[in-house]
């Protein structure tokens, strides 16, 4: 959960708070939760409107909104919003985004399609005649833009598969099996090299994780980093492929050291990339709808 305290023409958030995400609510209630985080904002502010986006519109939301049909223009998000309220504050709970992706599967977003708005915002003068944007995370989310709208994308489970198979499986050393192991550059970009070089057989090369480590460890100094390249790189090569473009410049969004990963894989596979920090993409959707019709609701 991320909540930001927005201002009109201000270049970021006057104050930024993190706090559990939906599933680790513990059967709270929404109102309960934010009436907790926000209290001393709405006491200073007075009766603030809240704009929300994410899971809070899911099924396993507060209350579920509708879905956006690809291809999606970003400005019906407020229009499409459904509407509540937190004691005096009214509030819009913004609607996902539902479209397929190359393999003709049913997609669906719940608060990407913010971020992608924020950077739409940041990036005026982007060609977005044709844009291939990338939000890595639990799901990663790869994203076609074409005229400025969201046409089509494609839903990865890389960071899950990750934590998974760290901590359920037999591929890492107990020693590995914690974030907090440092980044080997070198392992890393070991992994993306096999899938780049043979980029149809990752369930095979998964386990190799394991048996270099025991048999070839001077290969794989990090088998942490090497999983995680194996993965990235997996992840990013089929996107790549299902895209249909040739040579696209990948346009990240999402923190820093995981999109630092992303980049890494992708130029080493000979693709261009830029980085807008997903917190500043938040913002800045934020505020993009901040400067539409809201507070006339």
């Amino acid at each position: 959960m991320r909540a930001l305290l927005c201002e009109r023409g201000a270049e970021a958030p006057l104050e930024l708070r993190r706090g559990p995400g939906i599933s680790k609510r513990e059967g709270r209630d929404f109102p309960d939760i934010l009436r907790d985080m926000l209290q001393d904002w709405r006491s200073k502010h007075g009766p603030l409107p809240i704009v929300i986006a994410g899971m809070a519109g899911s099924n396993i939301g507060w209350r579920e909104t509708p879905y956006l049909e690809c291809p999606a223009s970003l400005d019906q998000l407020l229009t499409a919003a459904v509407p509540l309220e937190l004691d005096d504050s009214p509030v819009r709970i913004l609607p996902g985004v539902r479209g397929k992706n190359a393999m003709a599967q049913v997609e669906s977003m719940r608060g990407e399609e913010l971020q992608i708005l924020g950077w739409m915002a940041e990036k005026p003068d982007a060609d977005l005649a044709n844009t291939l944007l990338c939000l890595p995370g639990t799901h990663c989310k790869w994203v076609r833009l074409e005229t400025g709208r969201i046409t089509s994308f494609a839903t990865a489970l890389t960071g899950e598969v990750f934590a998974t198979l760290q901590d359920k499986t037999v591929l890492l050393p107990d020693a590995f099996k914690t974030d907090s192991v440092e980044f080997d550059k070198t392992s890393f970009l070991t992994g993306v090299d096999l899938v780049r070089r043979y980029p149809n057989a990752l369930l095979h090369q998964l386990f190799s994780t394991r048996s270099r480590w025991l048999s070839q460890p001077r290969t794989i100094e990090n088998p942490h980093s090497y999983l995680s390249g194996l993965l990235i790189g997996s992840d990013t090569l089929t996107a790549l492929h299902n895209c249909g473009k040739t040579h696209p410049v990948i346009e990240l969004v999402g923190d820093a050291a995981l999109c630092n990963l992303y980049q890494m894989a992708a130029e080493y596979c000979g693709f261009e990339c830029n980085i807008m920090l997903g917190d500043l993409a938040a913002y800045k959707g934020f505020q993009t709808l901040m400067s539409e019709t809201f507070h006339a609701a």
